[in-house]
C-alpha cells in the first residue's frame, strides 16, 4: 500500500514537473518571439525614418536650391499623413511609425527653411559644429539636431533633455530665428500632437467596439437568457 502510494506520488510530482517545464519553454519561447519582433521593429521604423534625411543629405550635397523641391514634397507627405490618420483605422504600430515619420518630415521641412534664412542673414545661428565635408548639409544637418532638441523640449512632463543633460544643440537671435522656431512649436502642439491624441483615443474606441463585436453568439443568448430569467424572477416582463 505504501509503495503504491508512493508511486503515485511520484508519478503526479513528475507530470506537475513536465507541465510546468513545458510551460516555462513555451513562455520563454513566446518571450523571445515577442523580443524578436519588438527588435526588428525598432531597426524597421529606423531604416524607412532614414530615408528622409538620406534624400535631403543628397540634394543638400549637391546644391542648396535643390532642397526646395524635396521640402514641398516633405509638407504633402506631412499632409497626406495626417489626412490618413483622420480617415484610416491603422493599427498601434502603424500609427506610432506615421506619427514618427510625420514628425521628422516637419523637423526636415524647418530645417531646411532654417538654412535658407541663415544663408540669407534673415536668421542667425551660434554654435555649429562641422559633421561632414559638405558645407551645406553639415549647416542643415546642425539644424536637424536644433529642431530635433525643440520637439523634446516641446513635451515637458518627459523632460528628455534635461535627463540627458542635452543643452541645445545652437543658440539662435534674431527675429527670423524666433519666427521659425515658435512655427516648429507651433505645428507640433497644435497640429501634430493634437491629431495624435485624436488618433490614439479613436483607437482606444475601436479597439472596445471591436471586442464586443467579437463576443460569440452563445454567450450573447446566454446573456440574453439570463436577463429573461431575472425579468421573471422580479415580474418585468419584457412586452
Amino acid at each position: 500500500m505504501i509503495k503504491k502510494r508512493f508511486t503515485t506520488i511520484i508519478k503526479g510530482v513528475a507530470k506537475w514537473g513536465s507541465w510546468f517545464a513545458v510551460g516555462i519553454f513555451k513562455g520563454v519561447v513566446k518571450w523571445g518571439s515577442w523580443f524578436g519582433r519588438g527588435v526588428f521593429y525598432i531597426f524597421f521604423v529606423v531604416w524607412v525614418m532614414l530615408f528622409p534625411l538620406a534624400f535631403l543629405q543628397l540634394t543638400m550635397s549637391r546644391h542648396w536650391a535643390w532642397g526646395l523641391p524635396l521640402t514641398v514634397v516633405f509638407v504633402f507627405g506631412v499632409y497626406f499623413g495626417i489626412r490618413e490618420l483622420r480617415r484610416r483605422q491603422v493599427e498601434t504600430q502603424q500609427g506610432i511609425q506615421a506619427i514618427a515619420i510625420i514628425l521628422l518630415l516637419t523637423i526636415c521641412v524647418f530645417s531646411f527653411l532654417s538654412f535658407v534664412l541663415y544663408r540669407f542673414g534673415y536668421a542667425h545661428y551660434e554654435g555649429f559644429r562641422t559633421q561632414a565635408l559638405n558645407e551645406n548639409w553639415s549647416i542643415t544637418f546642425n539644424f536637424v539636431g536644433f529642431y530635433t532638441w525643440q520637439l523634446f523640449d516641446v513635451i515637458p512632463a518627459l523632460r528628455v533633455n534635461e535627463a540627458l543633460g542635452w543643452n541645445s544643440p545652437l543658440l539662435k537671435s534674431g527675429f527670423g530665428s524666433g519666427v521659425l522656431a515658435l512655427g516648429f512649436r507651433a505645428t507640433v502642439i497644435l497640429v501634430l500632437l493634437k491629431e495624435f491624441r485624436a488618433w490614439w483615443a479613436k483607437r482606444g474606441q475601436a479597439a472596445l467596439i471591436h471586442s464586443r463585436n467579437r463576443r460569440s453568439p452563445s454567450s450573447r443568448h446566454h446573456d440574453h437568457f439570463g436577463v429573461r430569467r431575472r425579468r421573471r424572477r422580479f415580474g418585468f416582463m419584457s412586452i
